[in-house]
């Protein structure tokens, strides 16, 4: 494995085939994950997280 300054981890191994690696912007958020390899039938994928919309529960009162 490897990690950044910050302690993230960058890149796994999995066996002698499969690489799993991730992206983070500068807050520190994965924006990317992606899978190199022979994981399916010689596939391989990437995908981007969706960020968690914030929701609201403030009241006002008159």
């Amino acid at each position: 494995m490897t990690y950044d300054a910050a302690g993230r981890e960058l890149t796994r191994r999995i066996g002698e085939t499969i690489t799993l690696d991730h992206t983070f912007d500068a807050l520190g958020r994965l924006t990317e994950q992606s899978v190199t390899g022979r994981a399916v039938a010689g596939s391989s994928t990437a995908r981007t997280p969706t960020a968690p919309t914030a929701t609201s529960s403030a009241s006002t009162t008159p």
